[in-house]
């Protein structure tokens, strides 16, 4: 399917459930989409593909995959202009994203699966992460990330805002930093690793630590670093060894998926208990954030969620 350009930038309204995107910038006028191992009637059954002249909207359907759970996995290959711009929502419940390079400004949301940039990413990103990878060779740019378990690797870079929140999983960072507005770390589990190549900015990092373990090497001034810890006190103890486990596994069960990047069947039927629980989960997280309830509450209350 190719597809005419009319504007300079692109919005992407992109929701998969059982397939794998791979973006390919390339020197073109157009936009092609392309897919390579599903029949003609299989993509119109299974696929909404529209392009109006400023957004590209590509979902695919629930219900087609809940009566038809035998379909295999789709593969779809989105080819862009090089120099496009592009902005909006990626989405993805247990199937890969692969991107040459690209321009995007927008979010990331995924259950499981892979998210993997092999040259560049520029542009101002929010990260959601359920379990699963994300491997970024080079990222300029702004990012706010939260994320619940498996693994998020930025290789190298230049960074001009953070924010992350980490309830589990591993979080490592190889990149200069020109922060443009002081940077937010709040960690209640997992592990967080920064090398920093070189720190051009007169903006600090604060740090809020609960639970796991943070780790900032390089070229760094400790007087940048803002840091408070809470471990001691018992804060965030059981919310770090039990929240993101259970979270991670609840995940992985509904999409068939594990950090370690293996990949199976979404499990489809199971589609609206994850969404609710995921919706519930949240809720408790950010309350717990807020300060309006404690570590043990919180466990109480994701417990609660989890046997319902």
């Amino acid at each position: 399917m190719k597809f005419q350009l009319s504007e300079k930038d692109l919005e992407l309204d992109v929701s998969l459930i059982k397939s794998n995107l791979n973006i390919v910038t390339e020197d073109r006028e157009d936009m092609e989409v392309v897919f390579e191992n599903l029949t003609k009637s299989a993509i119109q059954q299974r696929f909404k593909v529209k392009y109006d002249g400023e957004e590209l909207d590509l979902k695919e359907s629930k219900s087609y995959l809940f009566q038809n759970q035998d379909q295999i996995r789709g593969n779809i290959k989105l080819y862009l202009p090089r120099k496009i711009k592009s902005y909006g929502d990626l989405k993805t419940k247990g199937g890969n994203i692969k991107i040459n390079s690209l321009y995007y400004n927008g979010d990331v949301k995924m259950y499981g699966g892979n998210f993997k940039v092999t040259e560049k990413l520029i542009g101002s990103n929010e990260y959601k992460i359920y379990g699963g990878n994300i491997d970024i060779e080079y990222f300029e740019g702004g990012v706010e990330i939260k994320t619940y378990g498996g693994n998020i690797k930025i290789n190298d870079g230049k960074i001009e805002y953070m924010e992350t929140k980490v309830y589990g999983g591993n979080l490592k960072i190889n990149s200069i930093f020109e922060l443009k507005k002081d940077a937010s770390i709040k960690m209640y589990g997992g592990n967080i690793k920064i090398d920093v190549e070189k720190y051009n900015t007169e903006s600090k990092i604060y740090a809020i630590i609960m639970g796991g373990k943070m780790d900032i090497t390089g070229d760094f001034p400790e007087d940048k670093l803002i840091k408070k810890k809470y471990n001691k006190t018992g804060i965030g103890k059981d919310i770090v060894s039990n929240i993101p486990e259970s979270i991670f596994n609840m995940f992985s069960k509904f999409t068939g998926n594990k950090s370690d990047g293996e990949n199976k069947d979404v499990e489809v039927e199971v589609e609206e208990k994850q969404n609710n629980y995921t919706e519930e989960v949240n809720k408790v997280l950010d309350m717990l954030d807020e300060g309006k309830i404690n570590a043990e509450q919180a466990q109480k209350l994701i417990k609660s969620i989890k046997e319902s």
